[in-house]
């Protein structure tokens, strides 16, 4: 709960193929863990020379969900995940 959405923002849109990004939803309680929140962001990616694959595009969002990882220790929350046990 400590991280900031300005400073996964600044991760996200750190991207060079990141035209925008958007926060839309914020979320705490079950079935996220106690001390944390979920936040969700909307991504929109673009070249300004070419059309992305969808390759290109999905290679760019793991790099970011690394950086994410690595520096906030965030991750990604299944839909309906429960507390790991």
């Amino acid at each position: 709960e400590s991280e900031t959405h300005e400073r996964v923002m600044s991760i996200i849109a750190s991207s060079r193929m990141v035209a925008d990004v958007t926060l839309f939803d914020v979320y705490a309680g079950p079935p996220v863990l106690p001390g944390h929140k979920s936040l969700a962001y909307r991504v929109v990616y673009r070249a300004a020379d070419r059309t992305l694959t969808d390759r290109e595009a999905s290679l760019e969002e793991e790099r970011i969900l690394k950086r994410l990882e690595r520096d906030l220790g965030a991750r990604i929350r299944a839909s309906g995940e429960s507390a790991p046990s």
